[in-house]
């Protein structure tokens, strides 16, 4: 992962991270300089490990850093001795968030229309262990398949959060039983897919149409044009189930009628 530049500060404030081509140029002017010291002490001597050791601790000194606020590849695995200790939650403390379906993944997010990647250079995020229940609507059963995730990082769970696809695609279920709501869900994240794909111009004439109020915030307008489009779903669903019950009903009332 790259370091990143930050704005140095004056007085006895902290100085933030340097880019990594002012670091590259640092460390070249201590080989340098340990180079032309040795030589000038003896032509022949070699690189020993002492060497190498001084001219780490002269970089980490030179940037003002420490060994706990250096870049880690936190996907490669890392001591146990850097995990922010003030992030864990806990054996117990750990939030489970929920996708209706076999399996989701989750690489990155999509903010003030720039792409933003997870935190810790995690590369992914996988809900897995996919279960399938049975949820009773009325007279009628449903199958559903859920897969989850569980994070032990608030800084991770704070992200998840703001995804942009947090309440459609993926839910959080706290320590609680999915409940009949995950069927709303399921449809909404259908429903939120095929949002996605209109370009700016269907999605404002498609908001319009529906009453969803428009602006430059395009990720809000998705958002209420799918929950609009899931209504008027709902709303046809009913219809029928109403239509075809009052149907059967009447079928009922005559046969019952004929056969006395």
């Amino acid at each position: 992962m790259a370091v990143e530049k930050g704005e140095e500060k004056t007085g006895n404030e902290e100085k933030g991270p340097i880019s990594q081509d002012k670091l590259y140029e640092m460390v070249l002017g201590l080989q340098k300089e340990l180079k032309e010291t040795r030589e000038a002490k003896s032509p022949q001597a070699a690189w020993n490990p002492e060497d190498v050791a001084k001219l780490v601790a002269e970089t980490i000194k030179a940037t003002g850093q420490n060994k706990d606020s250096i870049d880690v590849n936190y996907e490669r695995g890392i001591d146990e001795s850097q995990i922010p200790p003030d992030d864990y939650l806990g054996v117990k403390g750990g939030i489970t968030f929920f996708a209706p379906c076999g399996g989701y993944v989750i690489c990155d997010d999509l903010r003030k229309g720039q792409r933003v990647l997870l935190p810790y250079g995690k590369k992914v995020i996988f809900f897995e262990n996919p279960a399938v229940t049975k949820i009773q609507k009325g007279k009628y059963e449903e199958l559903l398949v859920i897969s989850k995730y569980t994070s032990f990082s608030k800084k991770e769970v704070e992200w998840l959060r703001k995804h942009r696809h947090f309440g459609f695609k993926f839910h959080e279920s706290i320590g609680q039983t999915i409940n009949a709501d995950v069927v709303r869900m399921q449809k909404l994240s259908r429903i939120m897919g095929n949002v996605q794909n209109y370009d700016v111009q269907d999605l404002l004439k498609h908001a319009t149409s529906y009453g969803v109020p428009v602006s430059e915030d395009y990720d809000a307008v998705r958002h209420g044009l799918a929950t609009a489009l899931l209504q008027k779903e709902e709303a046809q669903d009913l219809e029928i189930r109403t239509k075809t019950f009052l149907d059967n009903s009447k079928d009922r009332m005559l046969y019952e009628k004929m056969s006395s």
